[in-house]
């Protein structure tokens, strides 16, 4: 079961950023990313459609230039946004890619920036319609259907159908839509592999037995397996600037709305806000 960082293992690192990317290809056999044109038609590597969430800048992605977004800081991480062709720069070439389309009328584009590079790769999307673009602009590209909850929740079998009839080489299923034995044995009935996500807890033992157990092909992690198994809450911490080892020892202390995450000799705290559990990192303390 081969493992794929989500967005660079969001839960770790700023997500979707060189940090992350550079990070997480030390562990994983995948990495996730996502890709969407702003107004000047740079294809940029962010997830949401507006900037708020993770920048201190307003408004769609889409009608912000590239001069605008150009520097902007991913929450105060020291990170910034980056186009396509600089993260897949910062993705070691033995590292696989799959690259999330958040719109439509780029495939080709995507195409063309990743012939340049070497890394086996995947595109992904909600949209069988993308998918349909992808094949047009290459046909000899992989492709993955992600299955809409709102729409496969209870019926995942009509999505392993839809991507067998998009001749897709993944879905990609919600851990609640049901990870068993008999979809992934449906799914590769039909030529397809299964990529399952994970729980709000993460990739717990329990989890990644029952994935194997299942015959799951990739199972898609917000952080490193390592850090799971150690005992790191399942939750977004304030440790994004913290440099990563594999020999890291990292304790976390959970104390209401703030966090102790010490590493080595540093230490970040981050004040948790909103029900999604993301922080704002405040400077770390030697």
């Amino acid at each position: 079961m081969d493992i794929v960082a989500h967005r660079g293992y969001a839960a770790a690192f700023p997500e979707n950023t060189r940090a992350a990317f550079t990070q997480a290809g030390e562990t994983a056999d995948w990495i996730e990313l996502d890709v969407r044109p702003c107004q000047t038609d740079e294809l940029v590597v962010f997830h949401d459609e507006r900037l708020d969430r993770l920048t201190d800048q307003t408004g769609r992605v889409v009608a912000t230039p590239w001069e605008t977004l150009d520097g902007v800081e991913i929450l105060d991480s020291g990170e910034q946004i980056l186009r396509l062709d600089d993260a897949l720069a910062a993705i070691p070439n033995e590292v696989g890619v799959q690259i999330e389309l958040k719109d439509l009328g780029i495939a080709e584009r995507v195409s063309e920036i990743l012939s340049t590079h070497d890394n086996e790769s995947t595109l992904i999307s909600f949209s069988p319609l993308a998918l349909y673009e992808v094949t047009e602009a290459d046909p000899s590209l992989d492709t993955g259907l992600v299955l809409h909850p709102g729409l496969y929740r209870d019926a995942p079998e009509l999505g392993i159908q839809m991507a067998s009839h998009l001749d897709c080489h993944t879905i990609h299923v919600f851990y609640d839509m049901g990870v068993s034995a008999e979809l992934v044995s449906t799914a590769h009935d039909h030529g397809v592999s299964v990529q399952s996500g994970t729980p709000e807890e993460g990739p717990t033992e329990t989890v990644l037995q029952q994935c194997r157990t299942a015959g799951v092909d990739f199972l898609s992690v917000d952080r490193p397996l390592e850090t799971v198994q150690s005992g790191w809450p399942a939750r977004r911490l304030s440790c994004w600037t913290v440099s990563w080892t594999g020999a890291m020892i990292m304790w976390c202390l959970n104390r209401g709305n703030f966090e102790w995450c010490i590493e080595g000799d540093r230490l970040a705290v981050g004040v948790r806000h909103g029900h999604d559990s993301l922080f704002t990192p405040w400077p770390h303390v030697r």
